[in-house]
């Protein structure tokens, strides 16, 4: 990406947009943060710096803010601290932990209604592994079971090679 930002040639055009305007405080500070941690270590072909931190871009993003909470879950760690876990599958072990994040926070948090908690996922793949963890946990869900928009025929007809 930084390449094509510092490519000069005149058909490029490059639009530096420093506001968010969507997400809320909490959030966009929390990926600042991350980005700033995860790219300039050592080793990294790119850094992330004061020029590439955003901010917000309307007042409205700074109220009713809530604290952001990243849980890094080390698997295999976590199959060797739990006897019961050691033939689970990684998806089946984050699936279990989301459920009981779930259940302890809607037991101790403000958030009471099972209507204030939402899991995004990156795949499809985890969704099985989510259904079978919150049927045991007794937790009521909605799991959005659309195909993957590339599964779509549209795109099935648009295949690599096929002129588009």
């Amino acid at each position: 990406m930084r390449d094509l930002m510092n490519d000069v040639r005149p058909e490029n055009c490059f639009i530096h947009l420093s506001s968010n305007y969507r997400s809320k405080q909490m959030i966009v500070d929390f990926n600042n943060d991350l980005f700033l941690r995860l790219m300039n270590i050592p080793g990294c072909s790119d850094q992330y710096t004061d020029h590439d931190c955003v901010k917000t871009g309307a007042p409205a993003q700074k109220q009713d803010n809530y604290p952001v909470e990243f849980h890094a879950l080390m698997t295999k760690a976590l199959k060797e601290q739990d006897e019961g876990a050691e033939n689970l599958a990684a998806n089946q072990i984050k699936a279990q932990y989301i459920a009981q994040q779930i259940l302890t926070r809607h037991e101790t948090s403000d958030f009471r209604q099972w209507k204030d908690y939402v899991v995004l996922v990156r795949s499809h793949a985890v969704k099985s592994h989510l259904k079978q963890a919150f049927d045991q946990a007794g937790i009521p869900y909605y799991i959005d079971a659309k195909p993957d928009s590339i599964n779509r025929k549209p795109c099935r007809s648009c295949s690599p090679g096929s002129g588009f």
